[in-house]
């Protein structure tokens, strides 16, 4: 009873860790993953409003330059600065201009109830204005040049009393002779922007704020930031406003040059997070101890078959394997003890199988073996031939014969190893064979730097290269063919080159030729994917086989090897 105990009380702690560790976990995770949605939802919302915003003020900025472009290219206000500007006009002539100007420019500024008041300036000095209750200083907050060095373009900005109007000017320029004949100045209220402002203004967006590429804040639904600078960099995320670290959301520059900035406070974010977090503690905990509690009833009617199945399974683990569980209820406990006498049986009879099937392996491989034929007769056959030869006085074929024996036995000797000396002998002894059989259609010439041939290299390298361009480049061409084996060292390299003038290949021949080295089920160029592979496995990526060849005029196969990766016979690295 009290080992039964120990086991449940065991359980219980296992289970219970495992989903406090999993709850632990998924309110983790859930808090993660729904701070990155929601911050990214609100980042969305907010930038999607600021947007917006930045569209309705983007439409109030040309209203504003719609009304001072129609009194631009109004024909009225042209003649009569052209008229002013170039003669000295009677006074009573003079109301008379006075009259009409204000006339124009009160047709623009009848319907826009945010214009304070709106001039016009003539080059010869004379101003005409709507509503002048603003001072001289307020109406022009821009220099005659710096309004004319605008060519025209529309000039914004803050005026410098307590009130913060908007001031705009523009430059009048004459239709035909496109000289500055006079400038339009327009005092609006700051209410123009700052009713929009107010609309999205809200928890989550405390700070809005229209700033000029200084950074100085123009409007605002803090009145008592306006003229003052924004702090930060329009790039920057995050900036601290009035000791208040917050995100901040901008969009591209108004028409104006001006940009709308929100701000965020970082720590309305972070009182939502903690709201979620609390929440989610409280589901988890709930929700576990539930858990707990099922878990420890299914333990409970548990631990009496399993204490059954632990003592069928300890006469199975003596290798008796007759001994079943008695299970009153069939369930997934008694469908286990069943289950695993029938695996242990399919064991043993696996087992049998596999050392069976073994055995025929190793007796098939003897087989192989012993069919297999003995070098060693093939290179006495051919000295015979030779002998044979030589006393019949046919000294081609036993040089042939010769030649042929000593190629064989480099193809097939041990050592993964032989020097570059070796492996020529072997391309001089394959290419004598080929010149008895083409005679003087073939021309081979070596270019070997002296010194390098005592180098190690893989065995059989190179021979395979100068076979593959023999019979693939020269063999097929009607005219005779020069083959080149060179090998040189250049720039702490040790290069191979085998170069023909054969009749080349394409460019769909090369790919399929690296596709043939590159993948093991392929059938095709054994030789050159023999060559590659080794290099590859000798010498890694450094040891790269290269192909290039055009349609009737050769190819050329090469390769090269680190120096620092080579040794001589006799040394040790």
């Amino acid at each position: 009873m009290k080992r039964s105990m120990t086991l449940r009380k065991k359980l219980i702690l296992a289970f219970t860790s495992v989903l406090i560790l999993a709850s632990t976990a998924f309110l983790i995770a859930s808090i993660w993953n729904f701070t990155d949605f929601y911050e990214s939802k609100s980042a969305q919302f907010i930038g999607d409003l600021t947007k917006q915003t930045s569209t309705n003020m983007e439409e109030n900025i040309r209203k504003a330059d719609n009304i001072t472009f129609e009194l631009l290219k109004n024909t009225v206000v042209q003649n009569l600065l052209i008229r002013v500007n170039q003669e000295k006009v009677p006074e009573y002539e003079l109301i008379e201009i006075r009259k009409q100007m204000i006339n124009e420019m009160g047709t623009q500024s009848l319907f826009n109830k945010d214009v304070i008041s709106m001039s016009i300036f003539s080059t010869s000095g004379l101003e005409f204005s709507i509503d002048t209750t603003a001072n001289r200083e307020v109406k022009q907050m821009f220099s005659e040049d710096e309004i004319y060095e605008a060519k025209g373009s529309t000039l914004w900005k803050i005026t410098d009393d307590s009130e913060h109007n908007i001031c705009i000017a523009r430059g009048i320029f004459g239709l035909k002779s496109q000289k500055p004949i006079g400038y339009i100045n327009i005092i609006i209220k700051e209410a123009y922007f700052g009713e929009i402002i107010q609309n999205i203004s809200g928890t989550y967006t405390s700070g809005v704020y229209v700033v000029d590429k200084e950074q100085m804040i123009v409007s605002s639904n803090n009145k008592d930031s306006l003229g003052k600078y924004l702090p930060g960099k329009p790039e920057d995320e995050k900036i601290v406003i009035d000791d208040v670290e917050s995100y901040v959301y901008t969009d591209q520059e108004l028409e104006n040059g001006w940009r709308l900035v929100v701000s965020v406070p970082v720590n309305e974010i972070n009182k939502d997070m903690l709201k979620l977090g609390i929440f989610a503690c409280v589901i988890v905990i709930f929700a576990s101890g539930i858990a707990v509690l099922i878990v420890i009833s299914l333990i409970k009617k548990s631990i009496k078959p399993l204490e059954q199945l632990k003592e069928s399974m300890k006469q199975i683990g003596k290798g008796d394997f007759s001994s079943r569980v008695e299970v009153i209820a069939d369930d997934e406990i008694g469908q286990l003890g069943n289950t695993y006498n029938s695996m242990a049986q399919n064991i043993e009879t696996l087992i049998e199988k596999a050392y069976m099937l073994e055995l025929a392996k190793k007796e098939a491989e003897i087989e192989f073996l012993k069919m297999q034929i003995n070098p060693h007769f093939l290179y006495n056959t051919l000295d015979t031939i030779s002998w044979m030869a030589r006393t019949q006085n046919h000294i081609e074929i036993s040089e042939v014969a010769m030649a042929l024996g000593d190629l064989l036995r480099s193809n097939l000797k041990q050592k993964s190893m032989i020097t570059i000396g070796e492996e020529l002998k072997s391309v001089r002894n394959y290419v004598f064979i080929q010149e008895y059989r083409f005679g003087d259609k073939i021309q081979v010439e070596y270019e070997v730097d002296q010194g390098v041939k005592d180098y190690l290299i893989p065995n059989f390298i190179l021979q395979p290269l100068v076979e593959n361009s023999i019979i693939h480049g020269l063999e097929p061409k009607v005219e005779k063919g020069l083959l080149m084996v060179q090998i040189f060292i250049h720039e702490g390299q040790l290069f191979f080159r085998v170069v023909d003038d054969g009749i080349g290949m394409n460019q769909e021949t090369i790919s399929n030729i690296y596709y043939a080295c590159e993948h093991e089920t392929s059938k095709k160029c054994i030789g050159i994917k023999n060559v590659y592979r080794r290099l590859k496995l000798y010498y890694g990526e450094e040891g790269t086989l290269r192909i290039s060849s055009e349609v009737g005029k050769g190819s050329r196969i090469c390769f090269s090897i680190p120096m620092d990766k080579l040794e001589k016979v006799g040394e040790h690295k």
